[in-house]
């Protein structure tokens, strides 16, 4: 079975966790705070998730995504505005 894992950074400055949360969910698993979420969470997440993809939901200071995105297979990824850039440090629009 795949394996999730959930990541706070510590703050650059203290040392202490900081607000930031980075988790990947593994296919046909749950975040790793589903006990705390909401009825209405919990309904929203598992209504637009597609259970065969991993998910990566983020949050930070500033943003996050909310319950998450699918992760693509694509090797293409995309900012929270939607910019998108290619993840395959082998490919180049000049080729």
């Amino acid at each position: 079975m795949d394996t999730g894992f959930v990541a706070v950074p510590a703050c650059a400055v203290c040392g202490e966790p900081s607000s930031a949360r980075v988790e990947l969910i593994a296919p046909r698993q749950l975040p790793a705070e589903w006990q705390e979420w909401t009825a209405r969470d919990r309904e929203h997440f598992l209504g637009r998730r597609d259970q065969a993809q991993w998910w990566l939901p983020f949050a930070g200071v500033d943003a996050g995504n909310g319950g998450g995105d699918a992760v693509s297979l694509s090797g293409y990824g995309r900012c929270p505005r939607g910019h998108g850039k290619s993840l395959d440090p082998h490919w180049s629009p000049d080729y």
